[in-house]
């Protein structure tokens, strides 16, 4: 008796204290704290050795506003006309303020003249799921945004998605008290951050530095095309239903259209004259 004693009293301060823990960092109290189980942070700079990572190495600047933004052109939200939405190849934590491809994009567009202010929503490692939540709790949130195109960079992290698991898209639609702990719980959204960590590893996703000169080129694929088709169909078709979702998304917040470049399905690159001309024909494009 006297142990199951101390074993209870023990329990009940450990849950006092995640208790503790859950209303100081958790969504339920600080509604900006469900931003920060996304990885959304706000009004920060952050210096980074990219020595690792680069050859070139160095130290970068990386710096999100206080709505959560890398703005490329005017600073406040309200003159964004491009929106971009992705995962790190979008975020682009790794590259200095004023070296993104969104960077790039202004000057370019500029000297053209096309003078678009350009905001950069992009989350590392976010996948679509994470986009819709994106939509539903943070983009509401950034005062006048409202732009005339809105880019999608995706595909990549749901690839790696278990297509059993997240195949149907119900789970987002359908709102309740799992979602709301899936939503504000600090613990559940730590756990599920050290776990993405862990699996980003094991599929070597994660931010490391690739020697390209060891790799051999090859167009033969792992598996062959019957069994490549079935593993990859059963991911499209949640994959499907999720951009579907993002595409009406996208309708409501942009004024005229918006561009889909996936990493999934199209291999290729829009260059910068097929993209000058996207943006004056106000043409979508899938």
């Amino acid at each position: 008796m006297r142990y199951a004693k101390i074993i209870g009293i023990n329990l009940l301060i450990l849950v006092a204290l995640l208790a503790i823990v859950e209303l100081i960092f958790g969504g339920w109290i600080i509604e900006r704290n469900v931003l920060a189980n996304y990885n959304i942070v706000f009004s920060k700079t952050y210096h980074f050795d990219v020595s690792k990572i680069y050859p070139e190495g160095g130290n970068v600047t990386y710096t999100r506003d206080k709505y959560g933004l890398r703005m490329s052109g005017k600073s406040e939200p309200g003159f964004a006309e491009i929106l971009t939405v992705g995962g790190s190849t979008t975020d682009q934590r790794y590259l200095s303020d004023g070296l993104t491809w969104q960077d790039a994009m202004h000057e370019e567009l500029l000297k053209s003249g096309l003078q678009m202010t350009i905001a950069n929503a992009g989350i590392d490692g976010q996948s679509t799921f994470g986009h819709l939540k994106n939509f539903e709790i943070w983009v509401p949130l950034i005062p006048q945004l409202k732009p005339k195109y809105v880019m999608f960079y995706i595909g990549i992290n749901d690839f790696y998605i278990d297509a059993e698991k997240w195949a149907e898209i119900t789970d987002i639609e359908n709102a309740g008290f799992k979602s709301e702990i899936k939503n504000k719980s600090v613990i559940y959204n730590t756990v599920r951050k050290i776990k993405g960590a862990l699996n980003s590893r094991v599929v070597r996703v994660s931010h490391s530095k690739i020697d390209f000169s060891k790799l051999t080129y090859t167009t033969k694929p792992l598996l062959d095309s019957t069994r490549y088709r079935i593993i990859l169909g059963e991911r499209l078709t949640g994959y499907k239903a999720r951009m579907e979702q993002l595409a009406l998304l996208a309708k409501k917040w942009a004024l005229f259209r918006f561009l889909f470049h996936n990493h999934v399905v199209n291999t290729g690159f829009l260059t910068m004259e097929q993209l000058k001309g996207l943006l004056k024909q106000k043409i979508m494009v899938m």
